[in-house]
């Protein structure tokens, strides 16, 4: 210890250390746990055939007021809404549930996206997403596998307040896109029921 020449009296030194530590915290193994698989970012390509394909996608077209043209579109690009030009591709010679899903999620784009307001793409393509999944649910196209590795890739490093605030948005379009669809649903219903046959 050091003395203070002035008064002779033993200098005192006070120091703070930080001592590092790790506090225990219960964590499990992914094989520890049930339940479907998490869903990852590889998006699998759909490939069912859809009940009343073409009047559904006719009924989709005529519902989003644009033109919607089949073009070869750079890959992996599958569809694109075109703001300037207010239309709608699609990549041709996709499955009829890709070609719907597609459809859906531009015109969700069109109806969501069309004002030319700078936001952010991640949410954008979250929610244009997230209506097509809830479009095709109603119509019984199981996108599960595709829909969730796309939102996962694209959610990613967003907050939760921020995917909440475009819920009322998703609910409210997929809302109004299935009022749309809605009685050709089921008309296709009505195709896929037998037929009584009366005899006497």
């Amino acid at each position: 210890m050091e003395k203070d020449p002035a008064t002779d009296k033993e200098v005192t030194e006070t120091k703070n250390v930080c001592v590092p530590f790790y506090k225990s915290v219960t964590v499990f193994d992914i094989s520890q746990t049930e339940g479907r698989e998490l869903p990852g970012q590889i998006v699998t390509e759909l490939t069912d055939d859809v009940a009343g394909y073409e009047a559904l996608f006719h009924t989709l077209v005529e519902y989003s007021g644009l033109p919607v043209t089949m073009e070869n579109l750079p890959e992996p690009i599958k569809g694109s809404f075109y703001r300037e030009e207010q239309r709608i591709a699609l990549r041709p010679g996709m499955s009829q549930s890709q070609t719907i899903k597609t459809l859906v999620h531009e015109i969700a784009h069109a109806r969501l996206h069309n004002d030319g307001e700078k936001r952010d793409r991640n949410v954008k393509e979250v929610e244009a997403e997230s209506v097509a999944y809830v479009v095709c649910q109603y119509l019984g196209i199981d996108t599960s596998d595709y829909t969730f590795g796309y939102v996962a890739g694209w959610s990613k490093n967003r907050e939760l307040p921020e995917l909440k605030s475009s819920l009322e948005l998703i609910r409210s379009t997929a809302a109004e896109i299935i009022d749309a669809i809605s009685p050709q649903k089921e008309m296709a219903l009505q195709e896929k029921r037998p037929r009584k046959i009366y005899t006497r």
